[in-house]
């Protein structure tokens, strides 16, 4: 049998893909669309808690059929924050970037139709049949023991950003840290509401957390938009834009906002660093 706090969790996130997709699904809104795959996120760290758990229970298999739905969503995800980004800059900036934004709307409504198959496909039915293997797993298991997994899991967690944490890290190794750190936030969401120790220092530990990983985000979502724009360009490379220049600027504009949330995440780091430590008998991040 599930554990009463373990439940509420499952069920919560549950609820949340369920609800999400509907919204997602009913107008394709770019926030319903974001929504569903963090709370997606969520409920991938909650499998990969349970496996630590009891390694029987195979988080990755049990992901699977969502894993589907994820990347459906993630492909919309991406065309839209490229129109964003685009549509932001042309009011911000006066540019004329009209070729480039036709062509992304025409990227969204294949995107769209990608997403809404998968949705359609969804078997809402395999949510009851993960909570019975979460069950099975976690029969017999008691809390204290579960408290010192999830404890143990964090902990690893926070151990492992400290290790991809180095100077000068690259692309690759930001991307991984900004995943890290989402992961390692769902899963202090789940000790903070089943075991709630130290609860104003978990909870500052939340929000630091959380800013790495937004400013990592923002600059997750620039970087996409200017590899969008550059794979725009070379495409049309011979044949001559209408607004060359405006193309230059929005470009030269990405960069420099991607510059600066490094900065915003350097900073956040640091506030992170000051309060995230692997008890017992941890050094600071």
């Amino acid at each position: 049998m599930m554990p009463l706090c373990f439940r509420d969790v499952y069920e919560s996130k549950a609820v949340g893909v369920r609800e999400l997709l509907g919204l997602a699904a009913l107008g394709f809104g770019e926030e319903a669309v974001h929504d569903l795959r963090v709370e997606i996120k969520r409920l991938r760290a909650f499998f990969d808690l349970i496996e630590d758990c009891n390694r029987l229970f195979g988080g990755r298999d049990q992901f699977k059929p969502i894993r589907v739905l994820f990347k459906a969503a993630g492909s919309l995800r991406g065309v839209q924050v490229d129109l964003s980004l685009a549509k932001a800059k042309s009011a911000a900036l006066h540019l004329d970037l009209d070729e480039y934004r036709n062509e992304l709307k025409g990227e969204e409504l294949r995107a769209r139709r990608k997403f809404a198959a998968a949705a359609a496909n969804f078997e809402p039915g395999l949510f009851l049949e993960r909570e019975e293997a979460i069950s099975r797993a976690l029969a017999g298991l008691d809390l204290p023991f579960l408290q010192s997994r999830t404890e143990a899991f964090f902990e690893k967690l926070v151990a492992d950003l400290r290790r991809l944490k180095q100077p000068g890290g690259d692309r690759t190794t930001l991307h991984k840290i900004r995943i890290q750190t989402k992961k390692t936030r769902y899963v202090l969401e789940v000790l903070q509401k089943c075991f709630g120790p130290d609860e104003a220092r978990l909870k500052d530990l939340n929000d630091s957390l959380r800013a790495v990983h937004q400013a990592l985000g923002q600059w997750h979502d620039l970087q996409l938009g200017l590899a969008s724009a550059r794979v725009f360009l070379e495409e049309k490379a011979a044949r001559p834009l209408a607004h060359e220049d405006s193309y230059s600027a929005y470009i030269q504009a990405l960069q420099a906002d991607s510059d600066r949330n490094l900065g915003d995440f350097e900073k956040a780091w640091e506030g992170l660093a000051e309060l995230a430590r692997v008890e017992p008998g941890g050094q600071p991040l």
